[in-house]
């Protein structure tokens, strides 16, 4: 070390106070190897400083103890000490408020715009098929419609008639035959006239 000219009073105070092996291989950088929590560590346990400065005057010459009685504890850019840290978060936080009422605004506009693909081919087709569907449903309806009607049509003439009351059970089976709402209709006919 005194050859490379890396004995300088701080450096192995770092080393010794993080029991840091510096001929070791290391698989990160030195300086993300911050607290006792290190893999490389030879010990999770504190040294104290009266000892840390003991091995540091091993390899110094001269009166380590005095030297660094007020020596901070060693940082890292990997792990900065809380008082920077903080400072950062507390940066962080206020960009972070700083820039939320635009970020929402940005969502927003960018949420609120919809943009409309041209139609497959396939689509196209599905289209067609499904507005086919529709006119024959509707076409149906129709058809129920006018049977319907018919139906009541017939109730009608033998009610008022005075038909016999075969051709007005003819007439309520087929009317009973539709759904429900042509029944309706009959008893809606059927009595309304008959009421005035």
């Amino acid at each position: 070390l005194k050859k490379a000219g890396v004995t300088g009073p701080g450096l192995c105070w770092t080393f010794f106070s993080l029991r840091i092996q510096p001929l070791k291989a290391w698989p990160q950088p030195i300086w993300e190897y911050s607290d006792r929590f290190d893999p490389t560590r030879e010990s999770e346990v504190e040294l104290p400083k009266s000892e840390v400065a003991a091995q540091v005057a091993n390899v110094v010459i001269g009166d380590a103890a005095s030297v660094f009685d007020n020596h901070p504890s060693p940082l890292s850019l990997a792990k900065p000490s809380r008082t920077v840290s903080s400072l950062t978060s507390f940066r962080l936080v206020l960009i972070f408020v700083c820039l939320l009422p635009y970020s929402v605004i940005m969502l927003s506009q960018s949420l609120g715009k919809i943009y409309s693909h041209p139609l497959l081919l396939e689509d196209r087709v599905r289209k067609a098929a499904a507005a086919a569907e529709a006119a024959e449903k509707k076409k149906k309806k129709q058809e129920e419609k006018r049977a319907t009607k018919e139906q009541e049509r017939h109730a009608h003439r033998a009610a008022e008639g005075g038909s016999s009351e075969e051709e007005t059970d003819d007439s309520v089976g087929l009317v009973s035959s539709s759904d429900d709402e042509g029944m309706e209709a009959w008893f809606d006919t059927v009595l309304g006239k008959r009421g005035r």
